[in-house]
């Protein structure tokens, strides 16, 4: 029972940073000399490191005697590069300081994923219910932070990211230390990599969850352009945030109803109606719309994810399964900010078309990735 309280509080810790990196330091980097275009293609290099950084502390992880101090490392490291950040006023500087963060960071949250899913069956862990104690702390943590920044200005953006890891940092050493089962590292990966449902599900939650990096690097640069204060981009931002916990929180129960496949078909065909609406908003009300729809896009996806990996990869390979996942959305998200930052250069918002036609694509794999699933399962029923 006591574990079950550092998870849940060290969730809240977990977002703190993502909540920063997705919502204001796109215009904090900005501020600092960058241009809309340069900031695309920054965040796009900085999502092409997951390929490479999440699979490989996936591996050490499996392979390492405690996943914990591998965690603990990265968070100390990624307090430090965060601190460096804030004294980064040379646009190089923020380039090179940003890139290093992000090779640090980047497993932190996959990797305490791979813990959780691999405890909770022993201590009674609920991973929606977890999920939803991290987006609550996106809602306060981006309505707290847009009021201040407009009263103290942008440049204490990368110093609150610092405090988050550091508060981050302490929380995780009270997590517990089960030892893990050393694996084969190179003979899980390539187990996984045989599969064709673990390929089809990386198709479309993968591509879901990737197509957020374009709204993560632009839509608070777009909200401002249509006139929205800090304030209000953060609370637009702790709307779409509130309404995904509501998923999270029943997460368990829409399960028992609807297998995880279903759940990322449902996530990918809500990426499609939300981004399209995104690319042609110009008011608040179909922004407030768009956000709504972070139940589907995100929610569903991250809860559905989670369930597949959980059901469909051994406990022994955990790490290994959400870093190669995670690494995915890595180089996918790379691909597709990268791209749209020379489309929202040229046509602004309609660049989110991009996403929209992704996750149709992505629609037709969970289609797919239902069919190969769902037989699968009532033939082992039966």
């Amino acid at each position: 029972m006591q574990f079950r309280h550092v998870f849940y509080a060290y969730y809240a810790a977990l977002y703190g940073p993502v909540a920063i990196t997705i919502s204001f330091l796109p215009l904090w980097i900005r501020s600092n000399g960058l241009t809309e275009q340069q900031v695309g293609q920054l965040f796009a290099v900085g999502a092409l490191i997951k390929l490479v950084v999440n699979p490989i502390v996936g591996l050490v992880a499996d392979a390492s005697e405690s996943r914990k101090n591998v965690l603990l490392s990265l968070v100390a490291m990624s307090c430090i590069l965060a601190l460096l950040l804030q004294h980064a006023r040379v646009p190089a500087w923020v380039f090179y300081s940003f890139i290093v963060l992000q090779a640090c960071s980047a497993a932190v949250v996959p990797l305490s994923e791979s813990i959780v899913l691999g405890n909770a069956s022993r201590l009674g862990l609920d991973f929606g219910r977890l999920r939803s104690i991290g987006s609550v702390s996106v809602a306060v943590i981006t309505v707290a932070l847009g009021a201040a920044l407009d009263w103290v200005g942008l440049e204490f953006v990368a110093l609150a990211l610092t405090l988050c890891y550091l508060i981050l940092g302490v929380i995780a050493i009270g997590l517990p230390d089960f030892r893990a089962v050393r694996t084969h590292s190179k003979a899980s990966l390539l187990q996984l990599l045989r599969q064709k449902a673990f390929i089809l599900f990386l198709c479309s939650a993968a591509v879901s969850q990737a197509c957020h990096g374009l709204f993560y690097v632009y839509s608070a640069i777009l909200w401002k352009s249509l006139g929205l204060s800090s304030t209000s981009i953060g609370a637009l931002w702790s709307f779409g945030v509130l309404v995904e916990v509501l998923v999270f929180v029943f997460g368990s129960r829409i399960l028992a109803l609807i297998s995880a496949p279903t759940l990322v078909l449902l996530a990918c065909i809500g990426g499609v109606v939300r981004w399209t609406l995104l690319a042609e908003a110009g008011d608040l009300g179909t922004l407030v719309v768009v956000q709504a729809l972070q139940a589907a896009t995100l929610s569903c996806t991250q809860v559905g994810a989670a369930e597949f990996i959980k059901t469909n990869v051994r406990q022994q390979a955990m790490s290994t399964g959400t870093g190669i996942y995670w690494g995915t959305v890595g180089v996918l998200t790379s691909a597709i900010v990268y791209g749209g930052s020379y489309l929202y250069s040229t046509f602004e918002g309609r660049a989110f078309f991009l996403s929209a036609v992704l996750c149709l694509g992505a629609t037709v794999s969970a289609a797919l990735l239902r069919h190969c699933v769902i037989p699968a399962c009532q033939h082992t029923k039966s």
